[in-house]
Parts: structure tokens; C-alpha cells; sequence
């Protein structure tokens, strides 16, 4: 084999060797979006994104203009939880990344009215999970029965 073709050859691998570091990584993407209310944008709002499949999260706030963005994400889908002071929490479901791509998810949160009573009664008013509603679970369902059939 010709000298020339052997530098060649081994130029070939070590260029092919290089690249595999490049070929590897993974490409991410990224949630951004406005929080505002009905009268303005909201600075300083969390936003929570939680990958529903592995359960990581990454918190940001949003900025003076109520702008957020969350990067670096691995594609698939999260769910948001927004919130901020003197208004209901909101969740958000599901919330596709792509990879190399950009979601974009705005929110408007509802202002939290003072409560009358309720709030003195209960200390936690006013905490994470004010004004977010959840739907019972299917377990809660069949308690009646089981109750009735001890009977």
C-alpha cells in the first residue's frame, strides 16, 4: 500500500474518531412565554416546568415585562405551574418541547379577591394551592361502597 495512502487513511479515522463527541450530544429545547393579568404584565411570577416522563424541574420568574423563558430542556412534554403573589395558581397540563425548537405558552392569571372569614379560619389560606381546583381520584368513588357493604 502506497505511503500517501496510508496517512490518508489515518487522517480519515482521526477526523472520524473527532466527530463522534459532536454526533453525541443532545440537542434541547425551550419553554417561553408573557404572565400577565387582566391589567398587566406580572413580574416576579414562578414558573415551575416539570417533565411529566422523568420528573425533573427547572423553576425561572419572570422578568419586569412579565417575559419568561426555561432552556435547556430535553424534548418532550412538561407540565407548568405558574404562580404569583396576590393571584390563583394555574397548571398547565402538557406542554410539548421539540428538540431544537422553541414552545411558547402565555398565562393569565386570575387576581385573588380577599375572603371574608374563611381566610381567619384557615391558616393556609392564600398558600400554594389557593384557588387551584383538583378533581377527586377514582379511589374516592368507591369509599361509599366499600362503607355500605360493611354494613
Amino acid at each position: 500500500m502506497p505511503r500517501w495512502l496510508k496517512y490518508l487513511l489515518l487522517i480519515s479515522i482521526l477526523l472520524l474518531i473527532g466527530s463522534i463527541p459532536l454526533a453525541m450530544q443532545i440537542e434541547t429545547g425551550s419553554i417561553q412565554g408573557t404572565i400577565a393579568d387582566d391589567h398587566a404584565p406580572l413580574a416576579k411570577a414562578t414558573v415551575e416546568a416539570r417533565n411529566v416522563m422523568t420528573g425533573a424541574v427547572i423553576r425561572t420568574e419572570s422578568d419586569i415585562e412579565g417575559h419568561y423563558r426555561i432552556e435547556g430542556l430535553r424534548a418532550g412534554r412538561y407540565s407548568l405551574w405558574v404562580q404569583a403573589a396576590g393571584h390563583d395558581s394555574m397548571w398547565i397540563p402538557e406542554v410539548v418541547v421539540q428538540r431544537g425548537g422553541t414552545a411558547r405558552k402565555d398565562v393569565n392569571l386570575v387576581t385573588t379577591h380577599p375572603t371574608t372569614s374563611s381566610s381567619r379560619l384557615n391558616p393556609g389560606a392564600g398558600s400554594r394551592y389557593r384557588g387551584f381546583h383538583v378533581l377527586p381520584s377514582r379511589s374516592a368513588a368507591i369509599l361509599p361502597s366499600l362503607a355500605s357493604s360493611a354494613r
